[in-house]
């Protein structure tokens, strides 16, 4: 499963129903990390995999067209449950 930012969502990461199960999220908030640093920070340390160009059109009224660098980077991260969750039974991280 591919999710945006509005998929950042720590309740349905917690409930993949099996191992076989993938998540790539675009994160939205930066979270807690079982880690020394914030899920952002954690993020950009990572090598970069990979970086690409891409053209981006013109959208009248709000930007002219312009060409975006991609950078790809990647890696394990576990991240914490939020004191806000909803589910109370979801795991610690």
């Amino acid at each position: 499963m591919i999710d945006d930012r509005e998929g950042d969502i720590y309740e349905k990461w917690a409930r993949l129903p099996d191992r076989r199960t993938h998540l790539l999220s675009r994160a939205c908030r930066d979270r807690a990390t079982t880690g020394d640093r914030a899920l952002f920070a954690t993020m950009a340390a990572l090598p970069e995999q990979h970086r690409l160009a891409i053209d981006l059109p013109a959208r009248a009224g709000k930007r002219q067209a312009r060409q975006a660098q991609l950078a790809v980077r990647f890696g394990t991260v576990v991240v914490c449950r939020p004191a806000s969750c909803s589910d109370p039974h979801a795991p610690p991280n």
